[in-house]
């Protein structure tokens, strides 16, 4: 046509007119019913599946596996269908006992992750620390608002054992503590368990007056106290370690000795020389023991100048 402008005719093969659009509509739709009846016939294959629903990928992955497929959640395979697949044979009979004890069992739960663990023990051991711990709470109030504390808090029993406890507790058992036991029971000087007197002392107390029985009773009961005092004393002291202690303790009995000799010096002359004599001689055999054999200064320094000086040395050999 004039005027530029041209309309398209169109294609004619063998005087049959095709239209474009219904064409291409047709061929998408014939590939989509084929692949409709594929999905129905896969599905017809197993009527066990019939009734599932088919679960489509929605998520994207690199490689395409039935591993990257999601699962549906009824889509798992349970024992009872395997052991159906086993069939009705009477060798799988123990495995189906097997496996209908093991439906009955409680499961066991699953044990806790290591921190988890320790987190319960901590808990507990809280738990029971606390426990025991309240048990003290009045008593620390108790210390706490106290005036004063004197310790220990608690004092023990250390009472000494006396001489009745000791000797009640005693068997005599050998031949020769046998006999003294047998002298000690049948003499009237002893006194008798439980009793304050002896019988040689009643017997004494019943030729005296009755002021006198007393007096003498007193005198006795004052001489028996002295005695366990002076006992109790020296038990004390020989538990004493301490070397000034000692030192005093010598220099006491050196001084009552020298008081001692002035006394006999004055009463018995010949005895007082004839004890002097004995002293020197202790004294002698002291200093020539091993306790006192060149241990001094000047000793040990004789000792040096002897090995350098023949002067000394031969004096050395004279005084001994």
């Amino acid at each position: 046509m004039d005027g530029g402008l041209e309309l398209d005719e169109p294609d004619a093969v063998g005087g049959v007119m095709f239209d474009d659009a219904s064409g291409d509509e047709e061929a998408d739709q014939a590939p989509a019913a084929s692949h409709d009846r594929l999905l129905q016939n896969i599905n017809r294959l197993d009527s066990k599946r019939a009734g599932r629903s088919i679960v489509q990928r929605s998520e994207a992955a690199p490689e395409i596996s039935e591993f990257h497929m999601a699962a549906a959640e009824d889509a798992g395979v349970n024992v009872h269908d395997l052991l159906t697949s086993l069939g009705d044979q009477a060798r799988h009979a123990g495995l189906r006992r097997e496996v209908n004890r093991a439906k009955h069992q409680r499961k066991l739960p699953a044990p806790l992750e290591k921190p988890q663990a320790l987190k319960v023990q901590r808990k507990a051991g809280y738990e029971k620390t606390t426990k025991e711990v309240t048990r003290w709470e009045n008593v620390v109030k108790q210390r706490r608002g106290a005036e004063h504390l004197s310790f220990p808090l608690e004092k023990p029993d250390i009472g000494l054992e006396t001489s009745a406890e000791r000797t009640a507790a005693f068997v005599p058992q050998t031949p020769l503590e046998q006999e003294i036991a047998a002298l000690l029971g049948g003499s009237t000087a002893v006194v008798p368990a439980g009793q304050i007197l002896s019988e040689a002392e009643r017997q004494a107390l019943a030729a005296m007056s009755l002021d006198e029985a007393l007096e003498r009773r007193k005198q006795l009961a004052k001489h028996r106290a002295l005695l366990t005092y002076q006992e109790a004393k020296h038990r004390r002291q020989n538990k004493i370690k301490s070397r000034k202690y000692r030192r005093v303790l010598k220099k006491e009995r050196l001084k009552q000795h020298l008081k001692e000799f002035e006394q006999l010096k004055i009463c018995d002359p010949e005895a007082a020389l004839a004890k002097l004599r004995e002293m020197e001689k202790q004294r002698v055999e002291e200093r020539m023991s091993q306790r006192h054999k060149n241990t001094g200064k000047w000793a040990r320094l004789q000792a040096i100048k002897r090995k350098y000086d023949p002067a000394v040395r031969e004096a050395g050999w004279r005084r001994m």
